[in-house]
């Protein structure tokens, strides 16, 4: 007969997840997590660390709470208070019924979005930005145009407060970006910080010439997908319109 891993349970909650939301987390199905705690089924081992990273345990400690039946986590350090632990499952919520919300793809948001500026900043289509001047008149051939790598450094530029896009973390602060919320709380298959490049310039001195910057993932995920979050949120409290600057 199993035994409910009432501790594993207890810890859960206090971290501020449900049974979803860990599933979520760790990589799992929604049904996985309900069995670990009825005892019907152990984690593999290779899933403890990220299972002991999103309770905010050691291996030691986890290990202890999967053999443990009591109901009391007295042993396990860095449990949040009841109160806490509620407006983390809310914020948590709250973040993934935003970002995982039906109806409208992506790339139909942000097309929406570019429809906000001006014309002239706006490419053919209208669907996508450009920056002063890099639109031509005319096509030129692609063997014309000098490609120009930049080792001087370009910080991604500072945007404003992002509180409200970013969910509270198990521990009941905020999180520091987008991407790290995203690994926690939904976790896909690849997530990877590599090398990218940005277009920097582009000058029509002496032919074409397009000058790129690296950078990396993260710095353009953490912007962009921030910048997606509040649009999607205020385009969902419009009840599907296009919202204005001021939402």
């Amino acid at each position: 007969m199993s035994k409910r891993r009432k501790a594993f349970a207890a810890r859960r909650e206090a971290m501020g997840f449900t049974q979803e939301t860990l599933a979520a987390a760790v990589g799992v199905e929604f049904s996985t997590v309900g069995r670990w705690e009825c005892g019907d089924l152990t984690p593999q081992p290779y899933r403890h660390a990220s299972i002991a990273r999103a309770l905010g345990l050691s291996l030691e400690e986890l290990n202890a709470l999967l053999l443990s039946t009591s109901p009391d986590p007295v042993n396990v350090v860095g449990a949040v208070g009841s109160d806490a632990a509620e407006d983390v499952r809310r914020s948590q919520l709250e973040w993934l019924r935003v970002r995982g919300a039906s109806g409208v793809r992506g790339r139909e948001l942000a097309e929406l979005a570019a429809w906000l500026y001006p014309r002239d900043q706006r490419g053919p289509g209208g669907h996508v930005l450009t920056g002063p001047g890099w639109l031509l008149d005319e096509p030129v051939e692609l063997d014309s145009v000098r490609l120009v790598l930049s080792d001087a450094g370009h910080p991604t530029p500072a945007v404003g407060p992002m509180d409200h896009v970013l969910p509270l973390t198990a521990r009941g602060e905020r999180y520091s970006s987008y991407s790290r919320a995203v690994r926690d709380l939904v976790r896909p298959r690849l997530l990877e910080n590599r090398l990218s490049y940005r277009l920097l310039e582009v000058s029509r001195h002496d032919g074409l010439a397009l000058t790129f910057g690296t950078t990396t993932f993260f710095e353009v995920f953490d912007v962009k997908e921030a910048f997606a979050h509040e649009f999607k949120a205020a385009w969902l409290a419009s009840g599907g319109s296009v919202p204005g600057w001021d939402a």
